[in-house]
């Protein structure tokens, strides 16, 4: 999503007369709502819209990461339908660099949705995880929930059977 304009200590003119302080953001319409809503209300999609959205979530993220970026959120609420019905990414309050905070190509910090977090996420492990990998294992479940109309595994968590294959291999 194109971001226009910012301000932090901005003045808004009440009908009132008064003021007050406010941030805000300028960005661009994007007219089309959340694909959540889209497949909550009609279930799964076919496979030929599931491959044109698929693609273009790879090439969003290929553009992202090739700028030294993951996303670590990735998810239906995070992606909104423009008036063609095109995605657009939006929500980069997790975003983060690939190379990682000491510069070792991993982070560390815990973020995203339950449901959309890779196992390495979850496991916690000391030697963290990249932000890439993370990213592209979201767009998988994505392209799951797209698919079948619901998620792959009830919690991510190594006591749902599905998920704990995809933890332990």
């Amino acid at each position: 999503m194109k971001y226009f304009d910012f301000k932090e200590n901005a003045t808004w003119y009440k009908k009132s007369g008064k003021t007050c302080q406010v941030t805000y953001i300028v960005q661009e319409l994007v007219e089309g709502g959340e694909l959540f809503s889209y497949i909550a209300e009609e279930g799964q999609f076919p496979a030929n819209l599931c491959r044109f959205y698929f693609k273009q979530l790879l090439k969003s993220c290929l553009y992202l990461h090739s700028k030294g970026f993951a996303h670590r959120d990735l998810k239906p609420q995070n992606l909104l339908l423009d008036s063609e019905f095109n995605i657009k990414i939006i929500d980069f309050g997790f975003v983060t660099t690939l190379e990682g905070k000491e510069g070792s190509g991993y982070n560390k910090t815990c973020v995203g949705t339950p449901g959309y977090m890779a196992p390495e996420l979850l496991l916690r492990s000391d030697k963290g995880y990249n932000g890439n990998v993370v990213d592209l294992y979201a767009l998988a479940v994505i392209l799951f929930v797209m698919y079948s109309g619901r998620p792959p595994f009830t919690v991510a968590a190594k006591s749902d059977d599905l998920y704990n294959l995809l933890a332990t291999h």
